[in-house]
């Protein structure tokens, strides 16, 4: 059953990953600076914006739980190396905001339930 879900995630992922917004952490693509992304999957929702500026990129937005499945709701981001994570939102209907700033000029993003 497991291996159905992680299938079904990569496969997702797949079909999103030219829009630079990921629903699974096995694939990304860097979003660009000046870019805004919505990305819903099972349980979660995000919205963020990806900006740059001095030689940094901005990543700020939401993410909420949007299942009462005992899960909850994160995203991620990786910027040149380094990992940025939300908090987790739950349970559902909860939102957590992020704002993160790294030098680099994008982001890879991801948003899943855990």
């Amino acid at each position: 059953m497991k291996m159905k879900s992680l299938a079904a995630g990569m496969l997702t992922a797949g079909a999103v990953a030219s829009l630079g917004v990921i629903g699974s952490a096995d694939a990304a693509q860097a979003a660009a600076c000046g870019t805004s992304h919505s990305v819903t999957n099972a349980g979660a929702k995000s919205q963020y914006s990806i900006s740059c500026s001095g030689g940094k990129v901005y990543v700020s937005g939401s993410v909420t739980d949007t299942d009462a499945d005992g899960k909850c709701a994160q995203v991620k981001a990786q910027i040149i190396g380094t990992w940025f994570y939300s908090a987790k939102a739950c349970p559902e209907g909860q939102t957590k905001y992020f704002s993160w700033s790294h030098i680099g000029s994008s982001a890879a993003v991801y948003t899943y339930t855990v």
